[in-house]
């Protein structure tokens, strides 16, 4: 159990957001969190304003992201791009097969 508790910090340390990885291994764990490559914004991806307002934060795909919004242009966006090749390789997945839009996604 140490050891498992020991990897999921190290991969909240990898995965961006988590500045208190101690508080979330349990979460972690409970919801078994991968390494996700991920980088962190500055500033607004519109305007390049680094004045931002935080507004809250939810986990997706094993990161603490942040929803912010430019002080600047109002802009409301999230301080964390996942990979590409993450969220390509889910899609791939979950959305391209027949089952999925004639039976799951009929209503």
């Amino acid at each position: 159990m140490k050891e498992q508790k020991n990897e999921m910090i190290e991969l909240l340390k990898f995965n961006k957001g988590f500045t208190d990885p101690e508080r979330w291994v349990e979460y972690g764990i409970t919801h078994n969190f991968q390494k996700i490559k991920a980088e962190k914004l500055k500033e607004c991806p519109d305007c390049n304003a680094r004045s931002i307002k935080y507004i809250g934060q939810f986990v997706y795909y094993s990161t603490l992201v942040n929803l912010q919004a430019c002080s600047q242009c109002g802009l409301v966006f999230t301080d964390t791009r996942i990979d590409p090749k993450v969220i390509s390789s889910h899609f791939e997945k979950a959305y391209k097969d027949e089952k999925y839009f004639l039976h799951r996604r009929r209503r």
